[in-house]
């Protein structure tokens, strides 16, 4: 397990690119407009939480996390989870 925080940041990088390719799959390629609309809520809430738990675990703690971080987080992932939305027809994504 990565220990320093240039191996920290280095393995997050990495899983955020394997999340950037598993959105595309999902999400880009997927034409199941009901999966997709299934899945997105989740999709945000689980990565919400692991960009947080990166956050954490690179050493922002106590003040930071809890007043900048975590807020950041929940807003973001709530208007994305509100404003993002899946055309019927074509399956696209349309964000207003």
């Amino acid at each position: 397990m990565p220990e320093t925080q240039e191996e920290i940041f280095s393995f997050m990088f990495v899983i955020w690119i394997c999340l950037a390719g598993l959105g595309f799959l999902l999400f880009g390629l997927n034409k199941n407009v009901r999966f997709k609309k299934m899945v997105w809520p989740m999709w945000i809430v689980g990565v919400g939480l692991l960009f947080a738990g990166f956050g954490y675990w690179m050493g922002f703690r106590g003040e930071v996390f809890f007043y900048m971080i975590v807020p950041a987080t929940l807003i973001i992932s709530i208007l994305n989870i509100l404003t993002v939305k899946f055309c019927d027809g074509c399956s696209k994504l349309l964000s207003n």
